[in-house]
């Protein structure tokens, strides 16, 4: 089995992580924070922002690992836990 590490300058690891995997033929992506990459702050906002902002982050590594689109996702695991009253704000960016 072949892994590659990697990491990207266009999202910010705030920990000792890599920010893809790529391992025979198939890409694992780390998740990602709500960090603008040309300020490394946080995204000022609402749950919908910032989490446009993660996905943002996410599919800029994804791009950088192998020219990867929101089209090459075969699967999502990962709930975005929300209260109830930011459902809508958050499915709202999406």
């Amino acid at each position: 089995m072949t892994r590659v590490a990697i990491s990207s300058s266009t999202a910010a690891a705030v920990g000792p992580y890599s920010h893809a995997v790529d391992s025979d033929g198939l890409v694992y992506l780390s998740g990602q924070t709500p960090l603008d990459p040309a300020t490394g702050r946080l995204v000022d906002g609402s749950i919908g922002e910032q989490a446009l902002q993660c996905f943002a982050n996410l599919f800029a590594v994804a791009a950088r690992t192998r020219g990867l689109t929101v089209k090459g996702v075969a699967d999502y695991m990962g709930p975005i836990p929300a209260p109830a009253r930011e459902q809508a704000a958050l499915s709202g960016g999406f």
